[in-house]
This record gives structure tokens, sequence and C-alpha cells, in this order.
């Protein structure tokens, strides 16, 4: 879902029968088709469309994966719903991407830097926030898994293409939000920020799967730790 050049096609393809390639960008689609060739997988194929509306029908997938996606979602909540619609019972969806810190400053300095290197950004979530999506398109998380992702800058907008002037505001930003960070941490001790570096936390993996009953989301929501260190979910389909 949002396949791009098909990373988490070509792994799926290796250990399930059919992969279904989906993407909007037809382009994208046109290189997961020529990859998957030249690789010899001959169970992958390709879809165009968007994440809101999903062209198949109801409870006919086992696993969906989104790798590094989401953030470019219009509406993650209505993708969400139709990713509890084409899950069969049982399913799980995997969502891989970038999310927001939670913190006020810091999250407007990842969104920004996001925009500026890709105007296709819409926004970085927090944990919270995909918890609150998840629940509201009837979604149980079943577990969260967090891990730091070091950028390399000049690697990470190159990929973009991001022009030159666009890039070079970002070490403006960077030295305003440092200044505001030493501002705020004067307030409160606790809320002390260290210099903000570029680095960004990202959901490694957000499970969302079929599966009937709540249980699981009263154990996760007792578990507060995801707060501090949360960047992936596994959630299961609340289906009666």
């Amino acid at each position: 879902m949002g396949c791009g050049a098909g990373h988490a096609s070509f792994t799926a393809a290796g250990q399930v029968a059919e992969v279904t390639a989906y993407d909007l960008s037809s382009q994208m689609l046109e290189v997961v088709a020529a990859a998957a060739k030249e690789k010899g997988f001959s169970n992958i194929v390709t879809q165009q469309g968007y994440a809101e509306t999903l062209p198949f029908a109801d409870a006919s997938f086992d696993v969906v994966i989104s790798r590094y996606s989401a953030h470019h979602w219009h509406d993650v909540g209505q993708a969400l719903r139709e990713v509890k619609r084409v899950l069969k019972p049982g399913g799980v969806i995997i969502v891989m991407d970038v999310m927001s810190p939670g913190h006020p400053v810091r999250d407007v300095w990842l969104q920004t830097v996001e925009a500026l290197r890709d105007t296709s950004h819409v926004r970085n979530y927090s944990s919270g926030e995909w918890l609150t999506l998840a629940t509201e398109a009837g979604l149980v998380v079943n577990q969260l898994l967090t891990d730091r992702l070091p950028l390399e800058f000049s690697s990470w907008v190159a990929r973009m293409r991001t022009p030159e002037p666009w890039w070079r505001r970002f070490a403006y930003i960077s030295r305003a939000l440092r200044r505001r960070s030493k501002r705020t941490s004067s307030y409160r001790r606790t809320d002390r920020l260290p210099a903000i570096p570029f680095c960004s936390k990202r959901i490694k993996r957000f499970n969302l799967g079929n599966k009937k009953g709540t249980g699981e989301v009263g154990a996760f929501l007792s578990n507060q730790r995801y707060q501090d260190s949360g960047r992936s979910l596994f959630f299961t389909n609340n289906v009666s």
C-alpha cells in the first residue's frame, strides 16, 4: 500500500503466494513491474489507486503492508477504514513510517523539514495520534515497536531532488528551534530538551489485524511506555 519502488513487495513475494503492489504513481508501478521481472518474481501484480479508496473486495487480503507511505495520505482515518474492510478475519496490517516525536516544538521542526524536502508530504503522526486513528477505524492495537533512524542529510534531500534554496532553509529553522527549546526549557526543568539532531523517530512496524475482541487494546492502553519510545504499533481488526 504505497509500494513505491517495491522494497516491501519484493520481501513479501518470497514468502507468500501472491502480492499486489499498490501505488498512486503509475511510474512507480512500472518500476516495480520491471524490477519484479528482473528478479524473477512472477507472483507480483500491480494496481494503481488511492489509499482512501481501495479498489478491492471486502475481506480479500491476509496482510497489508505500508512502508514510508502513510505520511503522504490525505485522510489516514479513511485509509485505515478501507484497510479494515479489505482485511480477512485474522489479517494484519504492518505500517512503517517516520513518526512525530509529539513535543510541539519538535513536531513543527519535523513537519516543516519534511514539507520543504518533499512537497507531497502531508503529516507525520505521533504514536498517540496513530492509536486514536486506528481505534476510530475499528482496529485493535497489538504491539508497538520503535527504533531511531539517523539520516545523512545530503543523501536524504538528494533522493527527493529537493531544490537547493529549500534545503538551505533547514539550517535556519534548526537554529531557530534550538533557541526556542532553550527558552522553553527554563520554565520547567522536566521539559528541558536536548539540541535537536537531524534524526527522526520512525514507526518500524505498525500492525493492524483482523481479530475478534478488544482485550488487547485495554492491555496496550495500560502500558504508557509507548508515549516515550513508540514508533511501531500492532493492531487487530475488531470484527464481530
